[in-house]
């Protein structure tokens, strides 16, 4: 992260309990490993570099050094894949690295792929047990397309009896760009001692990790592995096809204009733009066409949410008797953050995920009523209680992994359900005939989702709001994603189609400790060459890129 960056929060943490000077005094001691990087002084630590260099180096070691899963040529059983779909399977099955790379931009055939591989695999002998970083992409998407025991990588890392079936296998990572550093460190670990072989699929085009590290990226430019690329788009035809192709290759200003030439990205006022994206979404749906709502935040899915649910009263598809249910939102605090009282209010809720000194697995307590137990931030999230009216016909989103009320489902994070009533106890009855408890908590309007959620999903027609509001959230691989979710058409609509198109040209590629370190000069650095802090004072624009040569610089 920039090394402004870094100080100004420790200094917004230590308010009323260290001075500037502590702060100065602990950065120089510390040790950071920093470097300038496009005129920004950018700092890492000696962790996440080993971290890095960990998870690198079981890569490298395992070049070579496996048995191909099969050896004679593959007699393909989906004769309809594509040569690139081909390649990919000859490339996994043939292999003789410990680590094996597949790399698939948005709506290839990945999946068709998998399955062709997966059977060639187990035919072979050796049993394949596929992951993905996400519930609904695991739990969700995976379980739909044949793999019913697909599960998320978080139980592949925690569950012991999973291990003792995993020994001396293999295991398949779908959506891998979603994995940070930390995880797949972890992985190869497990990998290591359960003397397993990895098989990682997905885009780094796409959304990257939410935990810090960009790992596929490292291991394909880092740990020497050669990935197999299937490039050839299934999931859109014609001109559409060849949007999403030029924004899969990263190339955001020809795809704007392309998409732009087909009249799909739409500049509409303020008071008019959710009213025509809402008539639009509800026309899909009454046409019988799967549909997906996507924006960059919260705030203006919101925004849109309102306008469709008063369209579908309007219409009398939803019930007229409403109910409200109580909410809980993930503050998103970090563990640090959790143990600090500034950060948790009176009122919000501590749901226990493991169990704890005093507390078990599943308890919640309301902060004010009891004292905020810091030193088990661990072992718990904290949450923010709310409010959501409900009525038959409305779209909900599960927002945290739980159960039915009768404990015979699993409800997993980010799956879609319509309600279709209430029961006597004023439970939630969805339309697949389950029942989520009144008092569960954990639900949301699904008539919107963030384009990290919608990652994964295919549908008929996409919408896309995205006015000035979201431009702060926007990005190129989020434009890419949001984009290429639909088969027949993706609409987009903002204030300022100019303004959205310098937005999404912009990439939230993050940078690697690897990558901040090599090619730099060290030496030691001593106090007095320590940043002031009086650029603090100083307005932010003040702070201009400029290319510098890079420089390594840390404590000996």
């Amino acid at each position: 992260m920039p090394e402004r960056t870094l100080l100004a929060d420790a200094l917004k943490r230590s308010v009323g309990k260290s001075s500037t000077e502590t702060i100065h005094h602990q950065f120089q001691s510390y040790g950071f490993l920093t470097a300038t990087r496009d005129g920004r002084r950018m700092v890492t630590t000696r962790d996440v570099l080993a971290e890095e260099r960990s998870m690198l180096t079981f890569a490298r070691r395992g070049r070579g050094t496996c048995r191909p899963f099969q050896m004679k040529p593959h007699e393909f059983q989906r004769t309809w894949l594509n040569a690139g779909q081909r390649k990919a399977v000859e490339h996994v099955l043939r292999s003789r690295d410990r680590v094996v790379l597949i790399r698939g931009a948005a709506g290839v055939g990945k999946t068709t792929m998998m399955q062709e591989t997966v059977a060639a695999i187990e035919e072979s002998g050796t049993k394949v047990f596929t992951f993905a970083p996400s519930a609904s992409a695991s739990r969700g998407t995976l379980c739909q397309d044949g793999f019913q025991d697909a599960d998320t990588v978080a139980r592949l890392l925690q569950d012991e009896k999973l291990h003792q079936q995993i020994q001396g296998q293999a295991i398949w990572i779908d959506e891998a760009g979603l994995l940070g550093t930390r995880t797949t460190a972890k992985v190869f670990e497990l990998a290591d001692r359960l003397n397993t072989r990895v098989i990682l699929s997905g885009d780094r085009r796409q959304h990257g990790s939410v935990e810090r590290g960009a790992a596929l990226r490292l291991l394909e430019e880092q740990a020497g592995l050669i990935p197999s690329e299937i490039k050839e788009i299934q999931r859109q035809k014609g001109n559409y096809k060849q949007a999403v192709q030029t924004l899969s290759d990263g190339n955001t200003l020809d795809g704007f204009r392309q998409l732009d030439d087909l009249g799909w990205i739409r500049e509409v006022p303020e008071l008019d733009r959710y009213k025509a994206l809402a008539a639009d979404y509800v026309d899909a749906v009454n046409n019988k066409k799967s549909a997906l709502i996507v924006s960059p935040t919260h705030l203006e899915a919101d925004r849109i949410t309102s306008e469709i649910r008063q369209t579908f009263q309007q219409q009398g598809r939803l019930g007229v008797d409403e109910r409200t249910f109580a909410t809980l939102h993930n503050a998103q605090l970090t563990e640090a953050e959790r143990a600090d009282p500034v950060n948790v209010l009176p009122g919000d809720l501590l749901v226990f995920h493991q169990n704890a000194k005093g507390f078990q697995k599943g308890q919640r307590v309301v902060v004010g009523a009891e004292d905020l137990p810091a030193s088990e931030a661990a072992r718990y999230q904290v949450f923010h209680q709310g409010k959501l009216s409900l009525a038959a016909g409305d779209m909900i989103r599960i927002t945290q992994n739980g159960k039915t009320a009768d404990g015979k489902h699993r409800l997993n994070n980010g799956s879609l359900h319509q309600v279709q009533d209430f029961d006597a106890q004023g439970n939630i009855v969805l339309a697949n005939g389950w029942t989520i408890g009144k008092e569960f908590g954990f639900i949301d309007y699904g008539y919107v989702v963030t384009s990290h959620a919608s990652q994964g999903m295919t549908v008929d027609r996409v919408f896309v709001g995205q006015s000035s509001d979201s431009y702060p959230a926007s990005s190129r691989e989020q434009f890419y994603v949001s984009c290429s979710r639909g088969r027949e058409s993706v609409t987009v609509y903002t204030d300022d189609k100019e303004a959205l198109l310098a937005a999404v040209r912009h990439s939230d590629e993050r940078l690697s400790a690897t990558e901040l370190v090599a090619g730099g000069r060290s030496y030691s650095r001593s106090p007095s060459s320590m940043p002031s802090l009086q650029w603090l004072q100083q307005p932010a624009h003040v702070i201009h890129p400029t290319h510098l040569r890079e420089e390594l610089v840390y404590d000996r």
